[in-house]
């Protein structure tokens, strides 16, 4: 029996950026009936699994897209994608797809997510996978961050998060399943499993236990940035108060 087959279903992590759904990911790729491609619509895709195909060079139109899902369900039984990776009429067309089950996963705070992305951008540290002393050192002098592209990326992030709200809405309910950054990564362990055990059962799936799954529960083993992190950057504070608002959130408490 092909390993996709072990379970009778599609998943799609649907997610902005920095919202932990690497981790998420992860979380799940330890349920051995789930075998997940990550981020097939990433640019750099091609390049880090030379047997497959670049798919965001070949995706232009929802006949190409259908083309490369069919080729990736074929291997993989879910994958997780970005919300900005693909145009969002052809995202459309597989948020709505009646034949997978949807995790949405976005982030309350989308100041301290779009923060974390120019951090990201300055120091190479993507995922804690990532990380070593040399760029460790980077975030001693990490340099300001320009309001214009602050100002441009927050809006470009709250336009993404209210679009694609109103189409995963458009879902029948049962079929998808809203998920929140701040919900699975406090500092409170039992609270994270509490928070990412309906994800598996939205799924079907026995939730793993184990050491590995403990890791990815713990932020303070697999998660890069916070609100020290934040307060390395020259202009922080500036920020906060030019952007931060009940809407899209505060970076400091």
């Amino acid at each position: 029996m092909d390993d996709t087959e072990q379970w009778d279903g599609r998943v799609v992590i649907f997610a902005h950026p920095r919202t932990g759904s690497s981790n998420l990911c992860y979380m799940l790729l330890l349920h051995p009936k789930l075998k997940l491609a990550m981020e097939p619509f990433w640019h750099g895709y091609g390049a880090l699994h030379p047997d497959e195909r670049n798919y965001v060079d070949q995706i232009t139109d929802i006949p190409s897209l259908e083309q490369a899902l069919a080729e990736l369900f074929a291997r993989y039984n879910g994958m997780k994608i970005l919300d900005y990776q693909l145009p969002e009429d052809v995202y459309d067309h597989l948020l709505l797809r009646e034949d997978i089950r949807l995790i949405f996963l976005q982030r309350r705070n989308l100041l301290q997510a779009e923060l974390s992305c120019h951090i990201a951008d300055q120091t190479k540290v993507w995922g804690i996978e990532d990380m070593n002393e040399e760029r460790r050192k980077i975030y001693e002098n990490l340099a300001p961050v320009p309001v214009e592209a602050m100002a441009s990326s927050l809006d470009y992030a709250v336009h993404l998060r209210d679009y694609y709200t109103r189409t995963v809405r458009r879902r029948p309910k049962e079929t998808s399943l809203e998920v929140y950054y701040e919900d699975l990564y406090t500092d409170d362990l039992d609270a994270n499993r509490a928070s990412v055990r309906p994800v598996f059962d939205f799924l079907g799936l026995e939730m793993p236990e184990g050491d590995k799954m403990h890791y990815y529960l713990d932020p303070q083993r697999s998660k890069i940035n916070s609100e020290s992190t934040y307060r390395l950057l020259p202009n922080a504070d500036e920020l906060n108060a030019k952007f931060g608002s009940d809407d899209t959130g505060w970076l400091f408490r």
